[in-house]
């Protein structure tokens, strides 16, 4: 997983605008706002792992296991008044264990885990569209200002990427390069930059309704 600079710019000032207003957020930012803090946390150190020649999959695979979790509490927290909580944390919990299944007895934490991020993708594009729906409905408030842009953001990241996650450990161990590969994970770098700047813009706009 070599992750290059270019998506820190945006999610470095989307976490100070989280933690700037992090006491006056509701729990469905406060929610949000802790996973940034996270991907900082996972960001930083996998660059820091790269610098030195280090595998950093391992990375990956710790994402896929925490990340089905923690964005099934934020989406709750805007589906609490629609559907029960099961309906989020029941197939949540399951996309995690698969995916703790996979990185134990079929692609080891080493490996790029495609079978994991792809799950992953497919359940959080479910979510995402569901929100698209939900917000249509809810009139725009210091709690919903901004969502549809993160929304968006989450959208687009994993449906642009779902082919490349598919595909990824194939493409890693039948025929491509290390050189390839790095050059083949641009586009992710892109995504990710355009995700982290629509967050930026939802916490912007969120922020502005609660001065």
């Amino acid at each position: 997983m070599n992750w290059l600079p270019l998506p820190f710019i945006p999610l470095i000032l989307a976490c100070i605008l989280a933690l700037i207003h992090f006491r006056r957020q509701n729990r469905v930012w406060k929610w949000f706002s802790t996973y940034l803090f996270f991907s900082l946390v996972v960001q930083i150190t996998a660059s820091i792992l790269t610098r030195f020649a280090i595998n950093n999959l391992v990375l990956s695979h710790l994402l896929t296991w925490i990340t089905p979790l923690w964005l099934a509490g934020f989406y709750y927290q805007l589906f609490r008044m629609y559907i029960p909580g099961a309906f989020l944390w029941v197939p949540a919990g399951v996309v995690g264990l698969l995916s703790i299944y996979n990185s134990i007895f079929i692609q080891d934490i080493f490996t790029f885990n495609s079978y994991s991020l792809t799950l992953l993708s497919v359940f959080l594009l479910i979510l995402s569209l569901s929100t698209f729906i939900v917000l249509l409905e809810k009139d725009i408030n210091a709690e919903t200002a901004g969502l549809n842009w993160v929304n968006s953001g989450l959208f687009l990241y994993h449906a642009s990427n779902l082919v490349f996650f598919y595909f990824g450990d194939y493409l890693m161990n039948a025929w491509m390069t290390l050189s390839l590969f790095r050059q083949a994970w641009l586009p992710h770098t892109f995504f990710s930059f355009t995700m982290y700047s629509l967050f930026v813009v939802g916490l912007w706009r969120s922020s502005r309704r609660l001065n």
